[in-house]
């Protein structure tokens, strides 16, 4: 008996991919091994690269909340538009540096779009923070 990978839903050994869902058809064996192959610990080459790339996500982000500060104070336009891009590409560099050296290359592959949009999201969380504080210093933008 095969089990689908994401709904769970046996199949006999013919088969290879889910009716439901189309995800690929494990065998116990396979499911076993690559349960056991996800629950690995990242390496510590793995865990110094994810926090290389973090690093650089944080150097990013510092310009992208520093730079709007600055910049409105002089009241540059077309600021916004490189300082939103700036904080979403900082922070989703941060949270997948993270991810990486948290939990290693093979979840990240298999879970990529989740950890973007938890760093997409948390980049708008911060955009919204630096705006709101360029607001409270007097330096709106006209």
């Amino acid at each position: 008996m095969k089990r689908c990978t994401y709904c769970g839903k046996e199949y006999g050994d013919e088969a290879d991919a889910c009716q439901i869902d189309g995800e690929p058809l494990l065998s116990p064996e396979e499911a076993a091994a690559q349960k056991a192959q996800r629950s690995k610990r990242p390496s510590r080459q793995e865990v110094k690269t994810g926090l290389a790339v973090a690093m650089i996500g944080l150097v990013i982000g510092t310009l992208g909340a520093a730079l709007p500060v600055y910049f409105a104070k002089g009241h540059v336009s077309g600021n916004v538009y490189v300082s939103l891009s700036t904080l979403l590409t900082g922070s989703t560099v941060f949270v997948s540096g993270l991810a990486l050296a948290w939990l290693g290359p093979e979840v990240v592959r298999d879970r990529g779009r989740t950890i973007f949009w938890i760093g997409f999201f948390a980049g708008i969380a911060l955009c919204i923070l630096v705006f709101l504080k360029i607001f409270d210093l007097g330096y709106g933008y006209k």
